[in-house]
Formats: C-alpha cells, sequence, structure tokens
C-alpha cells in the first residue's frame, strides 16, 4: 500500500495552526454525531465503492451505510425524535457544519440511524507524534467534558499514529440512562497526497471504526 503523503514536508501552514482547525472540525462533528442510546450488532455485508471529491478518492463501506447530506441528516433527527431541545441543538449545529464545511461526505447505517460516519476536507497537516499526543490530549479532555453535558461517561481506548500518516483517536461512551449500552467515537487526522481530512465515526459495534477502509481509500 503507497502511502498517500506528498514528498514535500514543507506544508503552507504552520502545525499548531492546523491541530486548532483539526480540533474545531471534531468538535462540531461530536456535536452533531451524538444521538440517544440503541443497540444493534452489525452483520457481515458486501461493500460498496463510494467517491469522496475533494480528495479525488474512493473508498469502500459495507453496502447499509448510504451516502447523505446534512440536509438529509436534519431531517432524520426531525423524524426520529420528539424532544425539542435535542433537535434544536443538534439542527443548530448541522447549520454550523453547511457553513464552516462545504466539502464532506456523510454516510448513515440505514440498520441502526445512529451509526454515522463523516469524512471532512481540511488542510494538509503534518502528523507525527506530538500532534498525534497533543490531539489526544485535547480530545480525551473535550469528550469528557461533552459527557458531562450529554450525560455519558467517557474512557478512552486507543491514540495511535498509522503509517505515519493518520491520527486514530477511539474511545467508549456509556450513558447515564442506559449504562447496558456502549457507544465507541473514533476521530482520524489524516496527512493527505495535497488536501488532509477529517474523519469521525460513531458506532455501537466496538469492532467498527472504519480504520481499513480509511486506511485504503484509493486516490485516482
Amino acid at each position: 500500500l503507497e502511502i498517500p503523503r506528498s514528498q514535500n514536508r514543507n506544508f503552507p501552514y504552520k502545525t499548531t495552526l492546523g491541530l486548532i482547525t483539526m480540533k474545531k472540525i471534531l468538535i462540531l462533528l461530536i456535536t452533531i454525531s451524538i444521538f440517544s442510546c440503541s443497540d444493534k450488532k452489525e452483520q457481515k455485508v458486501e461493500y460498496l465503492q463510494h467517491q469522496i471529491p475533494f480528495l479525488n478518492g474512493e473508498i469502500n463501506l459495507p453496502k447499509n451505510y448510504i451516502s447523505i447530506s446534512f440536509d438529509d441528516y436534519e431531517n432524520i433527527i426531525k423524524e426520529n425524535y420528539t424532544d425539542t431541545v435535542f433537535i434544536k441543538s443538534k439542527v443548530l449545529a448541522i447549520e454550523k457544519m453547511k457553513g464552516k464545511f462545504p466539502e464532506y461526505v456523510m454516510f448513515c447505517d440505514k440498520k441502526n440511524i445512529n451509526n454515522t460516519f463523516i469524512i471532512a476536507y481540511m488542510m494538509n497537516q503534518r502528523v507525527d507524534k506530538w500532534v498525534k499526543d497533543e490531539l489526544a490530549k485535547y480530545m480525551i479532555t473535550e469528550m469528557k467534558y461533552k459527557g458531562y453535558e450529554e450525560k455519558f461517561k467517557y474512557s478512552n481506548m486507543q491514540n495511535k499514529l498509522i503509517n505515519d500518516w493518520i491520527i486514530k483517536i477511539k474511545g467508549k461512551m456509556i450513558y447515564n440512562d442506559y449504562p447496558e449500552n456502549e457507544v465507541y467515537s473514533t476521530q482520524y487526522m489524516a496527512e493527505g497526497i495535497s488536501n488532509g481530512f477529517g474523519a469521525f465515526v460513531i458506532n455501537h459495534n466496538k469492532e467498527i471504526d472504519f480504520e481499513k477502509e480509511i486506511t485504503e481509500i484509493k486516490y485516482n
């Protein structure tokens, strides 16, 4: 597998600026991706190929994951939830996403709408151990704070640097009102050939975080 990173390490932006941008992206993704709990086990399914235009690439995902827009996602929330405060907070976050991130792809598990996967464009960012440690420290703190607001307990499970171009941060969320249900969140920060990207996965199956799929993105 050819690692999709630029041979020229002189990126047009400073590492710290890219890291700050990535943090902002992930916080918005966290806000719109957290749903109430419902646990469903995934089955092995066929894979389908999806385009990622801003990366000029393709990703293979399970057939039950369908491509949706932020508008679609907003409609899903309105159709499946009745809590007006909950709906209002999610819709507000989605509106912010629409304005800030015009380039993205989003996928939703049609078998369980609480399982989502988002890839968003971001400026190319050099990835190394220092950036991984800084991002992990920030995200763990932020997820624990978010847990206080959303009434769930967050515990970090994994922080690692994959093939020297992807950072992966994975954790478990247990909701206070549904202690029998566990939700897993995974954040990625990737250095690309010309464009970088961030990705966020929410899933009720611990084994599904799309690490393999992300590392196998095909670039045209």
